[in-house]
């Protein structure tokens, strides 16, 4: 009862923009393993599992957040340019 029930992985497949999932493995509300499967499922999507965090990653684990997501929004920036 204190899970996220909403279960979109039958859609993700369709989700061709770039993606990433920063994920905390000791997330207690939704499930590490969903974050693999859905970008496991789409064709432009990476997972990261970060130990010692759960759920709020970005502000539990604020600096290994932003190591993840700088380079992730400058290849963006950088295929947008081209």
């Amino acid at each position: 009862p204190w899970r996220m029930r909403n279960d979109l992985s039958g859609r993700v497949g369709r989700i061709r923009a770039p993606a990433l999932f920063v994920h905390g493995r000791q997330d207690r509300l939704v499930d590490p393993r969903d974050s693999l499967r859905a970008a496991a499922a789409m064709p432009d999507a990476r997972a990261v599992l970060l130990d010692g965090c759960g759920h709020w990653v970005q502000i539990e684990a604020r600096d290994r957040f932003l190591a993840e997501l700088g380079p992730f929004l400058r290849r963006i920036d950088d295929e947008h340019d081209r």
